[in-house]
């Protein structure tokens, strides 16, 4: 499933701030015929780059602690 730019906007801007499942996604826009299939993918990506993001941060905090003692 293709999703235009302003589509990803809005899905990750809900997904992270309001916690929006695929099938709240596909309830509050009925009429953008989003599959919950392609949805679940394209959340799985945003959730897994969230991640690595916290991960990333976590570690440069206790590497910056443990230089610095």
């Amino acid at each position: 499933m293709v999703f235009t730019e302003e589509d990803c906007v809005v899905i990750k801007y809900l997904r992270q701030n309001k916690g929006y499942s695929a099938g709240r996604l596909v309830k509050e826009f009925l009429l953008k015929n989003w599959k919950i299939g392609g949805l679940n993918k394209f959340l799985k990506k945003i959730d897994d780059i969230d991640s690595d993001i916290k991960h990333f941060m976590f570690t440069s905090q206790a590497m910056k602690l443990m230089i610095t003692g």
